[in-house]
């Protein structure tokens, strides 16, 4: 299993020094589509650093 902190940004994330599961949705789903091709079959995305509320 492999845990990730995503941080989400709506705009994406511009340029080669890009992060893993940092983004946009797209780019963050790459991500998840790339480590599922090697075999990871569970992938827990943590929130939580990045909530800023209920909303």
């Amino acid at each position: 299993m492999l845990r990730v902190n995503a941080r989400y940004r709506a705009s994406g994330h511009e340029g080669t020094d890009r992060r893993p599961f940092h983004g946009s949705v797209d780019q963050i789903v790459e991500d998840l589509a790339a480590h599922a091709e090697i075999g990871l079959d569970e992938i827990l995305i943590d929130l939580q650093g990045s909530a800023r509320g209920a909303e």
